[in-house]
């Protein structure tokens, strides 16, 4: 794994700042509180996500920035990735053309993480990362975690699990080996049960071509007596037509009778409404005339009554004129123009206070506003103040372990400044705030004067309402006199028409209609004999047509009789004895389809026995091989279970001989050997007067380069014999109790590596590791913007963002 970049965003003392990372020793510098180890935690945020158990202790310190976010850029072999986490949610891509999401969740990202690099995040602080406070070798809980944990660094852990994969699949092929067993105790007869159906198949078809030959044989004897058969079945038709067509004939001469009767009688009705046709005529004559004079007589009744509404509409407009001469006018106009003056006056008192209070009410919020915000910069920066006392406790970095200027962090000074100027203006603001409480006095003179304004105007709306009220009914009067002298007008015109109308003509045509009511009617119930005399002579033609037809039918019948020289009796007799035969043949046949299932089953039932001998010979093939893969999958198995464990006895004389390189290095040849015990516990070993004895008391010095010692060769042997693609290497402030020679043998081993770690991180508060690193990043904290600031030669000013706000 190589870091190619970092983006930090509001993540604890960093506002927004990116760096890029090259290969080679990179130093990263700067006094202690700055922010260097919290670089390398934005690292581990972004690939593990938060490890301190408290989110808050990531959120920035100064207030009102953002939700803390880290991006990462690094490679994996030949793939580059990029991860990006809030406290909040997390997004993993594999980097090419066109980017590809691998995961998209807290959770969903560790996880893949973790997969992708082979190692969690307690694996990744035990090996491949180390600061002072946690040097330690393998802190883990017991002896059996700590070689459970080395193992999976190693890819051992793999051999376990294909030890239990060969275990699964012994105890897999034995439980199908035991069921192939059973299952062939259970088929041993499957030979004989095949001869069985063998036989009774022979058997079976034998019989079934015997039918066959039967039903041959009596198939042509039906064939030779068909033709004499249907002779005598047509002398049977022919004789049962004959039977109906002589009823049918019966009924046919029936139906001519009664056509014949209905023809008479529609003769007569036709005479009938002949002669009454004259007297028909003079009655439609006189049934015109008296509805002429129907209309005459109406029209004269209605000039009468328009006479009589004349004389009532003159009564109703002299009423009409006197009531609307009472009504005086009103002054209307000048009632709505006051009224409207003091409408408008009261809509512009409601802006005004409207607009007073608006105004009011916002400048009380802002206030109010301000206080929340500033109880709330209060509070953070109280905790701001109480996280930099714990980091400076009795005046010394809790970090490294070093004395710090005055016994204070630098930042401490203006986060205690910035508290008191915030609490001041807490008080003022609060001051500010309670003068709001109560509303001022002007709004109350404003509603006064709109409640004396609305009582006038309700006084002048009653007023304008009884003035519209009998301006509407003034308007009434004179529509409705209007409407009056045009409907006179109207009556008078149609009064002055005459109407000629005789009462004595009236009369007489009435009594000459009834005279001749009843002999319309019997006109009118004859109008269709016509149409009745051609029915029924169609019908009569189409009778004697079907009649005509069935008799020509029966001699044709006859005739076929005739032409088959047989008599009813011969005929039946010979059909008689056909049937049977037809029935003999059915039965045969019916007796061949039934054999012929008799003999599919017995194929059937062959075919079964076929299929179950070689199933009992698959089984047996089956068997030979399960035991094969049972004693197979048994000796894969104790075999990787004795690799796995060999392989695992060799990790600590292969760490113990990788540390004691190192120590030899790093201590210029002074101690040449660490010893592990059984549970992992390192010793430092010393030559004394040429004998190997375990250095019962160190320095703490010779503590710390001891746990280098073997933190570098745990890297060194993961790294060597797991095949990690991790080229990558953190130290933090390992260098503290280490003396400069020592330091430099640090440096030069870390060099000497440069063929397994391809990039190393080097973060220290002593400037000297500038000089011999390949490359230096310089922190330092601003505590007037509350920032830490970043500087490199070798970083772009664009890959820098370093603003306060």
């Amino acid at each position: 794994m190589l870091l190619e970049k970092i983006r930090i965003q509001s993540f604890r003392q960093y506002d927004d700042v990116t760096i890029p990372f090259e290969r080679g020793l990179t130093a990263i510098v700067g006094p202690n509180g700055a922010g260097k180890s919290t670089l390398v935690e934005a690292i581990i945020f972004a690939l593990y996500g938060e490890q301190r158990g408290n989110k808050d202790t990531l959120r920035p310190f100064r207030l009102g920035q953002g939700e803390p976010s880290v991006t990462l850029w690094f490679q994996l072999g030949e793939d580059h990735f990029r991860v990006h986490r809030t406290l909040s949610k997390a997004s993993l891509h594999l980097v090419t053309d066109v980017e590809e999401v691998l995961a998209q969740s807290l959770s969903g990202v560790t996880s893949e993480v973790q997969r992708r690099l082979g190692l969690t995040h307690e694996q990744f602080v035990n090996s491949f990362y180390t600061e002072q406070k946690n040097a330690h070798f393998l802190k883990f809980s017991s002896k059996g975690r700590k070689i459970e944990e080395l193992a999976k660094m190693l890819g051992y852990d793999d051999l376990k699990r294909a030890s239990k994969i060969a275990e699964r699949a012994y105890d897999a092929a034995r439980s199908e080996l035991a069921g192939l067993q059973e299952a062939a105790q259970t088929q041993q007869d499957a030979k004989q049960r095949r001869e069985i159906a063998a036989a009774r198949l022979a058997q079976e078809k034998k019989d079934l071509e015997q039918l066959e030959q039967d039903a041959e044989r009596l198939l042509n004897s039906l064939k030779e007596s068909k033709p004499k058969a249907e002779r005598a079945k047509k002398v049977e038709e022919c004789v049962a037509a004959l039977e109906r067509i002589a009823a049918s004939i019966a009924v046919a001469e029936q139906h001519v009778a009664e056509r014949k009767r209905e023809l008479e009688e529609a003769k007569k009705q036709v005479e009938r409404r002949a002669s009454l046709e004259e007297k028909a005529r003079e009655y439609e004559a006189t049934k015109k005339r008296l509805q002429e004079l129907e209309a005459l007589r109406s029209k004269a009744a209605e000039i009468a009554l328009a006479r009589r509404q004349l004389e009532q509409l003159a009564e109703e407009i002299h009423s009409l004129q006197e009531e609307l001469s009472g009504i005086e006018g009103e002054e209307l106009e000048r009632v709505q123009t006051e009224l409207k003056e003091d409408e408008e006056r009261l809509a512009q008192l409601r802006t005004t206070l409207e607009e007073q209070r608006r105004k009011w009410q916002e400048q009380g919020e802002a206030v109010r506003r301000e206080v929340a915000q500033l109880e709330a910069d209060a509070k953070r920066l109280r905790q701001r103040l109480e996280e930099l006392k714990a980091a400076a406790k009795d005046g010394v970095c809790v970090t490294c372990g070093q004395p710090l200027p005055e016994g204070r962090l630098p930042e401490q000074d203006a986060v205690e400044e910035r508290l008191v100027e915030t609490e001041a203006n807490l008080e003022r603001s609060r001051a500010e705030a309670r003068a709001f409480e109560a509303e001022p006095e002007s709004f109350a003179e404003l509603r006064a004067e709109m409640e004396s304004l609305q009582e006038t105007i309700k006084g002048k709306e009653a007023a304008l309402a009884v003035a519209r009220d009998r301006a509407q009914k003034a308007a009434k009067l004179r529509a409705q006199l209007g409407q009056k002298q045009k409907e006179v007008e109207r009556l008078q015109e149609h009064c002055a028409e005459e109407v000629p109308f005789d009462q004595a003509e009236y009369e007489q045509a009435k009594q000459h209609l009834a005279a001749l009511e009843e002999v319309y009617r019997d006109y009118l119930a004859l109008a269709s004999a016509e149409k009745v005399l051609q029915e029924a002579a169609d019908r009569l033609a189409r009778e004697e047509q079907r009649l005509n037809e069935q008799t020509e039918e029966r001699k044709r019948y006859q005739q076929e009789i005739e032409e088959t020289g047989l008599t009813l009796e011969e005929a039946r007799a010979i059909l008689q004895e056909f049937q049977q035969a037809e029935v003999e043949a059915r039965t045969l046949v019916e007796r061949i389809e039934g054999q012929k299932r008799v003999v599919q089953s017995a194929e059937r039932e062959l075919a079964e026995a076929v299929e179950a001998t070689k199933r009992y010979e698959d089984l047996l093939r089956k068997i030979e091989e399960r035991t094969r893969a049972v004693s197979l999958n048994r000796t894969v198995q104790r075999a990787m279970e004795a690799l796995s464990k060999q392989m695992t006895d060799e990790i600590r004389p292969e760490l113990q001989r990788y540390a004691s390189d190192y120590v030899a290095e790093l201590s210029r040849g002074r101690y040449r050997k660490i010893q592990l015990n059984e549970d992992f516990v390192p010793h430092l070993v010393d030559d004394v007067k040429g004998s190997e004895q375990v250095k019962q008391v160190i320095s703490g010095g010779e503590e710390d380069l001891m746990q280098l010692s073997l933190r570098l060769a745990l890297s060194h042997f993961i790294r060597s014999n797991a095949n990690q693609s991790l080229s990558l290497l953190i130290l933090d402030e390992v260098f503290g109790s280490l003396d400069e020679d020592r330091r430099s043998a640090v440096l030069d081993q870390l060099r000497a590596l440069s063929d397994l770690f391809e990039q190393v991180l080097i973060i220290s508060h002593i400037d000297a590791i500038n000089e011999a690193a390949d490359r230096v990043i310089e922190v330092r904290y601003d505590a007037e913007a509350q920032v830490s600031r970043v500087t490199g030669t070798d970083i772009p000013d664009e890959e820098l963002v370093l603003t306060a706000g």
